[in-house]
């Protein structure tokens, strides 16, 4: 294995690099040949009993111990000259040798060759993990057909500028996020969101790099440049998350640290201190039993197998669209118990529908005429008005049509003046009214100045916030909120009807930030949930922060620690499932290596254990964590 791939002595992070080659023959060659001569070195102690037979087969031995053991004593060499004494290749190429100088030959070369083998399987077992989250996230977009004049141009991705026209034909990737201009389409959304199910988009809609053309060839008007399209931030963000480590993590590394010295010096007691207390101390009974010592104190399958568990988190995580930022993340996923929650956006589709029409007289000719005013507004309530009834009613013409931001819209219609607009623009306006105000977003109706009715409208949930609350309970998160800018009645209808614990209305962006640190202050670790560029404030400073990513905005997603890529907010629920396995997963290993280390320690101080259970408590249990890891692959 590479120094630059895992070093037990740095503890070097897991990066996501370029794809590598995991195993092949190729890799074994020189332990298969060291493992023949060692073969050949015991056939000739056995079966050939000249008086050069025992210098042939040290001559063997000497030459399979070089050419399994090279890289090991020359990292040791060079880590001597730095100073640094305490690492597993000093360990190691002290023992080995220290077994050749007491004549244990076999075992000497054996210790080096297993030892090395496994640092080749580790090896592979790391660039494994590496390509998982590389195959999950690097689509290998290389090519982009560009159209211009009618003539169709392949170039690189990254040579495509912001309204180009682009031509993805069936079966290929999207290569660039970007604005819809065929007729709707049928997409495969898999890698962006997880989801298998495959996807309608309509005219104008926005798609996004990595999704997948099914039906049909279709044209879209870049709109964001390579670097800036939505999988290759995700990819950024996924390279930079072995960077941020658990806390166990961080905590087994210093413990190395500390271990691995601590274990060095007890082997040379354990050299010489038995001189005081055995009559019949032999120094080379005494050294062997050190050697085993020193074999098994390289703190390997902690500093290789844990970062695996992670990364295996990491990788789970991802192939079902969620994404989390690092392994800390992970960590305080685990004993996350209050959860907070954005509204609009977030738990509601942010697109209002109509509640309730209660208009006095003339009902149609009303509607009518409120229709053909605000069709010339694009406030969300006036589009909701449109969507919802403007094909059911014949609407006129409105003219002199005045719009006043956040207050209402008026215009002539015939011979009537009509106006639409909240409660206190109509106050202002001298008109009187007569209705029972809800706290739901709605449109007053006037007809020359005399109150003719009203239009409510409610927030629609998303179809998977009430089984995500639902799931949430049942998961252990005992505390839920909602905060939101909109009327405290709306927010807490939506509240009553998902189960909150408590919900938060009218409030500012900088009042979001006040509310969650005051509940913060009573629930830690607290989590955020959020989607808009006023959320990312909260999201900073929350213990885990979740950002919706298909809908959510730069901001938020920068600003969260975990990004659920297609906004269904029941991935918060696997999210939170497969931190979980991921930490059972990281404490099984750290348990496993340290019961097993101890119990061959303590056996080799008493002598019952010899070389070969040291190579098993090494190698042996690092390679059995590092499978046990590398489940979390298949869950």
């Amino acid at each position: 294995m590479n120094e630059s791939d895992i070093n037990c002595e740095c503890e070097e992070e897991l990066v996501v690099a370029k794809k590598e080659p995991t195993l092949s023959f190729r890799d074994f060659k020189s332990p298969l040949i060291s493992a023949l001569l060692l073969a050949i070195g015991i056939f000739i102690d056995v079966f050939l009993n000249t008086p050069w037979a025992q210098y042939l087969s040290l001559f063997f031995y000497t030459v399979s111990y070089l050419l399994s053991g090279f890289e090991v004593l020359k990292k040791a060499f060079a880590l001597l000259k730095k100073g640094d004494f305490f690492n597993e290749f000093v360990l190691m190429s002290l023992a080995t040798i220290g077994a050749f100088y007491i004549g244990e030959y076999i075992e000497g070369v054996a210790v080096m060759l297993f030892y090395t083998t496994g640092e080749i399987i580790q090896g592979g077992a790391v660039r494994a993990a590496r390509n998982n989250i590389r195959d999950l996230l690097e689509l290998q977009i290389k090519k982009a057909v560009v159209l211009k004049d009618g003539i169709q141009i392949e170039m690189h991705p990254e040579e495509v500028v912001i309204g180009d026209i682009l031509l993805v034909k069936p079966g290929e990737l999207i290569p660039l996020d970007g604005e819809l201009i065929s007729d709707e389409t049928v997409l495969n959304t898999a890698n962006i969101t997880g989801e298998s199910i495959p996807v309608l988009f309509n005219k104008n809609e926005q798609v996004l790099a990595g999704m997948i053309a099914t039906e049909s060839a279709l044209t879209i008007k870049v709109n964001k440049n390579y670097d800036q399209s939505y999988i290759s931030k995700i990819m950024q963000l996924v390279e930079k998350a072995s960077a941020r480590k658990a806390k166990t993590q961080r905590m087994i590394g210093r413990l190395a640290r500390v271990y691995t010295p601590i274990v060095f010096f007890l082997a040379i007691a354990l050299i010489f201190v038995p001189w005081f207390f055995d009559d019949g101390y032999t120094f080379d009974k005494w050294l062997y039993r050190s050697l085993v010592f020193l074999v098994i104190s390289c703190p390997c399958a902690f500093l290789i197998a844990i970062p695996l568990s992670y990364f295996g988190g990491i990788g789970l995580a991802a192939r079902q669209g969620i994404l989390f930022k690092g392994g800390d993340v992970i960590e305080s996923l685990t004993r996350l118990k209050a959860i907070v929650f954005d509204k609009t956006g977030t738990i509601t589709d942010g697109k209002f529908k109509i509640d309730e029409i209660d208009l006095i007289n003339d009902q149609d000719v009303h509607l009518a005429q409120l229709i053909a005013l605000e069709s010339h507004s694009t406030h969300p309530l006036a589009r909701a008005i449109l969507n919802e009834l403007e094909a059911a009613v014949e609407v006129g013409i409105a003219t002199e049509v005045k719009e006043y931001p956040g207050k209402g819209i008026s215009g002539k219609i015939g011979d009537d003046l009509v106006m639409a607009g909240n409660y206190n623009w109509f106050l202002t306006q001298g008109i009187e009214t007569n209705f029972n105000h809800n706290g739901k977003p709605m449109i007053l109706l006037a007809v020359n100045k005399k109150f003719v009715g009203s239009i409510t409208f409610t927030d629609q949930l998303k179809a998977k916030s009430k089984s995500a609350f639902d799931q949430l309970k049942h998961i252990g998160i005992d505390h839920m909120y909602i905060l939101s800018g909109d009327k405290q009645a709306m927010v807490d209808q939506i509240g009553n009807e998902l189960g909150a614990t408590k919900s938060y209305g009218e409030l500012l962006p900088e009042e979001k930030v006040t509310e969650f640190l005051s509940l913060r202050s009573q629930h830690q670790p607290l989590g955020f949930v959020g989607d808009g560029v006023n959320d990312a404030p909260v999201l900073a400073v929350s213990d885990v922060g979740f950002a919706m990513g298909a809908a959510g905005s730069d901001a938020a997603i920068e600003s969260a620690d975990v990004v659920i890529e297609n906004d269904d907010l029941t991935k918060i629920y696997e999210a939170i499932k497969i931190s979980k396995k991921t930490q059972r997963n990281v404490w099984q290993n750290l348990t496993f290596a340290l019961l097993v280390k101890l119990a061959v320690l303590t056996l080799g101080a008493e002598g019952i254990a010899t070389l070969w259970e040291a190579i098993f408590a090494d190698v042996g249990v690092a390679l059995l964590a590092i499978l046990n890891a590398y489940r979390l692959k298949f869950q």
